[in-house]
């Protein structure tokens, strides 16, 4: 099984929801965010630039041009990796910024994987263009 932590915003390439980490880079810009959430914030964020793989490719497509339309899932066995994304979300949901958890066992056409994440496109009838 994987998940998919989301928001209510829609991603101007997939047309799917936004992730997470879309959601965390927007609160960062936040110059309103209080000091002790802004160093938690920093603190999780470092964590998984240190710990996750940003992936290389969003797209079957070899095309420049072509649209980037594959979603991130974390798998259900990184079980570290969704633990720390489940404090992300405490943080933003304490910041009025909502996320939802997505489950899937077979999320679309694997584009990319490695040990804790897969990016996957949504199958066609999933898209919401």
């Amino acid at each position: 099984m994987y998940l998919r932590f989301v928001t209510i915003w829609l991603d101007d390439d997939s047309h799917m929801p936004a992730g997470i980490f879309t959601a965390a880079y927007l609160l960062d810009g936040d110059d309103e965010l209080p000091d002790y959430a802004r160093a938690m914030l920093v603190e999780i964020l470092a964590w998984f630039d240190r710990h996750l793989v940003a992936p290389h490719t969003f797209s079957r497509s070899p095309r420049a041009y072509g649209r980037n339309i594959g979603l991130c899932w974390f798998k259900d066995t990184a079980r570290q990796h969704v633990e720390r994304a489940f404090e992300l979300m405490a943080l933003l949901e304490d910041n009025n910024i909502f996320i939802e958890v997505v489950t899937a066992d077979r999320p679309g056409f694997v584009v990319y994987e490695d040990d804790h994440q897969i990016v996957a496109e949504p199958p066609r009838y999933v898209r919401s263009f």
